[in-house]
């Protein structure tokens, strides 16, 4: 069996010796921190020559001149600024009818609206005001379907739905002086509306969608 071997114990004078020679070896660096610092700066160019000096591949695209620009929403009326009925000395039973067309002539679709306003009346002479007892009819003779039937005074404001750049519409008005079969007197039923007058204003809107 085999005795164990011992490690060999360092001596006080190698351990000073070598104590000695690791203080030589820090002195050298501290005498020539010039010297080495220099060689790690020409490593350190040298590897950032190497790198720069590397082929690549490079690619690039563009896209200039993004232009916007805003469209354009306008409307032409086929009676613009003049009534599109007018009916002079009506008498119960009588109906008038008068028409107009409304193009979207912008670049843009636009949603259109009709409505009334500015309804005024002039008495007749047995305190008869005509507004209350006119009929009015609209009609969308382009699409064919009505726009609104009831009482002159009362139209709400109407949709006329989506329309294209360019797209016409024909509207066909009927105002009626209904025969409203009340006896006649001298200031009840019809003859309360004798020389009566009445009138309204009638806009057309668009906006853009």
């Amino acid at each position: 069996m085999s005795t164990p071997t011992k490690p060999p114990e360092t001596s006080p004078a190698a351990a000073k010796a070598q104590d000695v020679s690791a203080r030589e070896r820090l002195g050298w660096l501290g005498k020539n921190t010039k010297l080495w610092l220099g060689a790690l700066i020409l490593l350190l160019l040298a590897i950032v020559v190497a790198t720069a000096s590397g082929a690549i591949f490079t690619s690039s695209s563009a896209n200039p001149e993004n232009t916007f620009t805003a469209g354009n929403l306008s409307q032409s009326n086929s009676r613009p600024n003049v009534a599109i009925l007018k009916a002079t000395e009506m008498v119960p039973g009588d109906a008038e009818t008068g028409q107009v067309t409304i193009t979207n002539t912008g670049d843009v679709s636009g949603h259109f609206r009709l409505s009334s306003s500015g309804i005024t009346d002039q008495p007749g002479r047995n305190g008869g005001e005509l507004s209350d007892v006119l009929r009015l009819k609209i009609v969308d003779t382009t699409a064919r379907r009505t726009i609104y039937d009831g009482k002159f005074d009362a139209m709400p404001a109407k949709d006329l739905g989506s329309w294209p750049a360019g797209k016409a519409h024909k509207y066909t008005f009927t105002v009626t002086f209904p025969d409203s079969g009340v006896p006649s007197g001298a200031t009840t039923g019809d003859n309360a509306y004798k020389g009566s007058s009445t009138k309204i204003d009638f806009t057309w809107t668009a906006t853009s969608e």
